[in-house]
């Protein structure tokens, strides 16, 4: 198992780095924990906005605020911690 902790700071360049902010991006489970533990990402309740209606009753994980990050146990079997939108 890799150490995901240590691909923190290269992920925070490489969305930085990308010329629009994204909607989403896709963690392996472990880059998902790593984010979780150096406190960047933030839990705030799923609305269903588009809707009008209240919130969903989740909590959904959010990196910077407002980028969506979800968890994709496929990429722990590729080696790749994360996977940023082209």
């Amino acid at each position: 198992m890799i150490d995901a902790s240590r691909f923190v700071g290269g992920f925070k360049a490489a969305v930085g780095n990308l010329k629009h902010r994204p909607k989403a991006v896709v963690v392996s489970p472990a880059f998902f924990f790593a984010l979780d533990n150096e406190g960047l990402l933030a839990f705030k309740p799923a609305a269903f906005s588009h809707l009008g209606g209240p919130d969903a009753g989740v909590d959904v994980p959010l990196f910077g605020g407002d980028i969506l990050v979800i968890c994709d146990p496929r990429l722990a079997r590729s080696g790749a911690p994360f996977r940023l939108p082209v």
